[in-house]
């Protein structure tokens, strides 16, 4: 088992060596090297939220200090139990502000969706909106469904009707129905 596979999946280990990892980020940053304590802040979009707060204002010292961990970090700002619009708001079109969405806590739903919204409406705009895997668009209407907002998705998707929305409706349905299955959405 890797890294970060144990610091995701194990709550008791991340307890206790989630110090550790800030104090190793903190004191060497990111290098290019996958280091365990990379990996391990790979996974802070994914692991327990009540893990997160009280570390919230170190994790955001963390992304300004190191260009690396910015973008390694900001799918946790949503998770870190403050405010995240400073960090994710506006969405635009930047993919990764998108899939950093997706991961908040739905208490943040309210102030993304209607960024989210926005987003793909902007899209939609286009002739012909890439919907397919891995695109921005997908992304999008996978994090509004996440957060709550999935008939706005639903009927998004059954006015276009092709093979590429179809296949989204469904694999959204199907996400949302699992257990894990919003955190999934998330997961490309």
């Amino acid at each position: 088992m890797s890294a970060d596979q144990i610091f995701e999946r194990h709550r008791q280990v991340t307890e206790v060596l989630l110090p550790d990892i800030l104090d190793l980020l903190e004191a060497y940053g990111v290098t290019n090297d996958f280091t365990a304590e990379r990996q391990a802040a790979y996974t802070f979009a994914r692991i327990d939220t009540g893990l997160l707060a009280p570390y919230a204002q170190r994790i955001l010292a963390l992304r300004e200090k190191d260009a690396k961990l910015r973008g390694i970090l900001l799918p946790a700002v949503g998770r870190l139990g403050v405010d995240p619009s400073p960090y994710l708001l506006p969405i635009g079109h930047e993919i990764e502000r998108v899939r950093a969405a997706c991961f908040a806590e739905i208490r943040w739903a309210p102030m993304l969706i209607p960024d989210l919204r926005d987003a793909v409406s902007a899209n939609a705009h286009i002739q012909k909106p890439d919907i397919s895997y891995e695109s921005f668009g997908e992304a999008a209407l996978k994090a509004l469904a996440r957060l709550g907002d999935a008939e706005f998705v639903r009927q998004y998707l059954a006015q276009r009707g092709d093979a590429d929305a179809k296949r989204l409706a469904q694999r959204i349905d199907q996400e949302l129905k699992r257990p894990r299955g919003r955190d999934s959405l998330c997961w490309n």
